[in-house]
């Protein structure tokens, strides 16, 4: 794990790794250990829809942000994905800077979500919650999303920050890792081979989803936001209509599964498309929804 952050430059030390068994797991253990009963976290919009039932399953809500200044009032942590999903946009180091700042006056942490850190389009640098050292930070990742191995269950919480509230929070961490020991030793000796072999998976992905975001761009008549990581893309949906009742249409009439984009918390109608399926039959799946769509 050491060698993964050294790659990007970033320098981890052993004893700031902490194992889940998925990003899902790594949630809900940071916030049994931030927040009690009945508080919030702020998670900035658009977001992952999975994060209101664990956040619901600790006893807490979550609030979502667009912009700073926004009202602490109950929050104990503040939620990014970096690349956001479904938009693919990276935070930025003026972003990260405003942000750190701002939780830093209120003393909350930030939770980085990094899932799908790795599968930048731009092949450019980016900023890791792992590499910054202003207030305290827990960035997570696993082999789910960079690896395409979800059923291998393993995912990791890096701390960073000032050595004080990082050796704080690392006690009660191991706390819980220790109570629990939810990661099978398998995919833990495994870890190191698969990390060697990421970058040929990675690759392979980033070619297939920005073949397939041309494709989609070809098919629509109106410009397509331009993501910048992940593997989905936004479609506007035409003014008047409504983005759950088109995805039920492409559903039931054209076979076509894409996600109504309010299920993020999308200020805009937008549907959410992946850009994983083969290029053959997602073009054919493009087609049926510019058709459907009139788009």
């Amino acid at each position: 794990m050491c060698a993964y952050y050294a790659d990007k430059n970033i320098k981890v030390h052993p004893d700031d790794i902490f194992l889940t068994c998925g990003t899902s797991e790594a949630y809900s253990i940071l916030f049994h250990l931030l927040c009690d009963m009945d508080d919030e976290v702020l998670c900035q919009s658009p977001a992952y829809p999975l994060l209101d039932h664990l956040a619901a399953y600790a006893g807490i809500t979550t609030r979502p942000f667009n912009a700073l200044p926004v009202d602490i009032g109950k929050a104990k942590a503040v939620v990014v994905v970096n690349p956001a999903n479904p938009t693919g946009l990276y935070a930025d180091l003026p972003a990260w800077s405003d942000l750190e700042r701002y939780c830093g006056k209120h003393e909350i942490p930030i939770i980085s979500d990094e899932v799908f850190f790795d599968f930048d389009w731009r092949d450019r640098p980016r900023v890791s919650g792992a590499s910054r050292t202003t207030g305290l930070h827990f960035t997570l990742s696993g082999v789910s999303k960079m690896l395409g191995l979800p059923q291998m269950k393993l995912a990791w919480i890096v701390l960073s920050g000032p050595e004080k509230e990082r050796r704080e929070a690392a006690v009660r961490l191991e706390a819980v890792a220790d109570a629990f020991l939810s990661v099978n030793a398998p995919s833990q000796n495994a870890l190191s081979s698969w990390l060697r072999n990421k970058d040929s998976f990675i690759e392979e992905v980033k070619d297939r989803v920005k073949t397939n975001f041309e494709t989609l761009k070809k098919v629509m008549d109106r410009p397509i936001p331009q993501p910048q990581g992940g593997w989905y893309a936004l479609v506007p949906v035409p003014e008047g209509s409504s983005d759950e009742t088109l995805a039920l249409r492409l559903l039931e009439e054209q076979n076509v599964v894409v996600h109504p984009g309010y299920f993020f918390d999308l200020e805009k109608e937008y549907l959410v498309v992946s850009l994983l399926p083969d290029p053959a039959l997602f073009l054919e799946a493009a087609s049926r929804l510019a058709e459907t769509a009139g788009l």
